[in-house]
């Protein structure tokens, strides 16, 4: 016999950094930094990439995780940003 095979767990591979098990709506790049005003908020620069956990349509604010390791969670401006996955 033997034999198998299976396309599972290809799933949220490029996720691997991250801290939370929140479930990502997508993956951002930023385009434009902005500096954190308070504890909620979160400092982003250009080039930074985020996985996006929420987002506030009517403000606009979205809440995500930076990649790196570093763990950092909070909310950032959405328009900053542009999708890369």
């Amino acid at each position: 016999g033997g034999g198998g095979g299976g396309g599972r767990g290809r799933r949220a591979a490029a996720a691997a950094n991250r801290t939370s098990d929140l479930p990502v709506l997508c993956v951002v790049e930023v385009v434009e930094g902005y500096d954190a005003e308070d504890d909620k908020e979160l400092t982003i620069s250009v080039g930074d990439r985020l996985y996006v956990y929420r987002k506030n349509g009517d403000s606009g604010w979205w809440y995500g995780e930076l990649d790196g390791g570093s763990g950092a969670q909070g909310w950032f401006p959405g328009e900053l940003t542009q999708r890369v996955s």
